[in-house]
């Protein structure tokens, strides 16, 4: 760990207690192998293997739609995968998400849309008809043609990628395979340049986190946000999540909460905004047919009945003198 990254966690343990420090010491640093040919959308260069996506894409469109008949073909493929995924089946819930994304600002403009895991792209063409900028990061390689045939007639308002978002800047050094990935890599070949964290959000991150592996994410986001590392680098990178209700509870529980309050909950407070936007049932999400809809996981704590999508967003003040 860095002198600076040091020195941000031990003053969150004097804000918060040892309880911070020892959970933080479970953690390891992630290898960091930045490009340095990192080059602006509007750059008039054009660097060797840079995928470029449009500049005058992402124009407010309010009115969408879209038939679940277009989608008979990638419904049937994620129904058949063997591994354990939720989708989004239903373009009404699709419909839900986008205003929940919220992907414009005033003036019509917003950032970049990273989907993980889109499968069969139903909110995908949804982000696309409303006008939004997306890149969709797939890490099933039966799901890749269809989405590619969508970017081939999308004039770079859509780029997709090989990538397993979940899987991003894997411990260790040396080559990774797709869909296995540095953040350096993934981001140099999209023309994403490292932006001033005071900036306003350069791109937002949906996705549905892997169920058994929600609160190993969370940690390795805490660590990566106070050392600027990984997505971290690129600025004020918000996530939009889908999480369980019970690691909601423990994100946004407060001290005295013996049961929910935890290191995870007080580094995420203390240095990030933490909003729920929209409750979901876990059975309107489509699932492979060989596991039957199951994995609902039981809680004593909460119902547990819904998936939260939570906004979560680093403040912009978070790194100051002090911190």
């Amino acid at each position: 760990m860095s002198s600076i990254g040091g020195t941000r966690l031990g003053m969150c343990m004097q804000r918060y207690g040892p309880l911070v420090w020892a959970s933080m010491l479970c953690c390891h640093r992630q290898g960091s192998n930045v490009a340095s040919l990192m080059v602006p959308f509007n750059d008039a260069t054009h660097q060797t293997g840079c995928r470029r996506m449009s500049a005058i894409a992402g124009q407010k469109n309010t009115e969408t739609f879209v038939d679940l008949q277009d989608f008979t073909h990638e419904l049937k493929v994620a129904e058949k995968i063997r591994k354990f995924r939720r989708f989004i089946g239903d373009p009404s819930m699709a419909k839900t998400f986008l205003k929940c994304l919220q992907p414009w600002d005033d003036r019509g403009n917003g950032p970049i849309i990273l989907e993980c895991d889109p499968g069969p792209g139903i909110l995908t063409q949804t982000l696309l008809a409303a006008g939004a900028r997306v890149v969709a990061l797939e890490s099933n390689k039966d799901f890749l043609p269809s989405l590619q045939l969508l970017e081939n007639n999308m004039d770079g308002q859509l780029e997709v990628v090989h990538c397993d978002f979940f899987k991003l800047d894997p411990l260790g050094h040396g080559t990774m395979q797709p869909p296995v990935m540095y953040s350096s890599v993934l981001f140099n070949s999209l023309c994403i340049p490292e932006a001033p964290w005071i900036k306003d959000v350069p791109f937002k991150v949906f996705g549905i986190l892997p169920q058994k592996n929600e609160s190993t994410f969370l940690w390795k986001q805490i660590y990566n946000l106070f050392e600027r590392n990984s997505i971290y680098r690129y600025g004020r990178i918000e996530l939009n999540v889908f999480i369980s209700e019970k690691q909601y509870t423990k994100l946004v529980s407060q001290p005295g909460d013996m049961r929910n309050y935890q290191a995870l909950s007080a580094l995420f407070q203390a240095s990030c905004d933490i909003q729920l936007l929209h409750m979901e049932p876990w059975s309107s999400f489509l699932t492979p047919l060989r596991f039957k809809g199951a994995a609902i996981p039981r809680s004593v704590i909460v119902p547990n009945d819904h998936l939260c999508l939570v906004r979560i967003t680093p403040r912009r003040d978070l790194f100051t003198d002090s911190l």
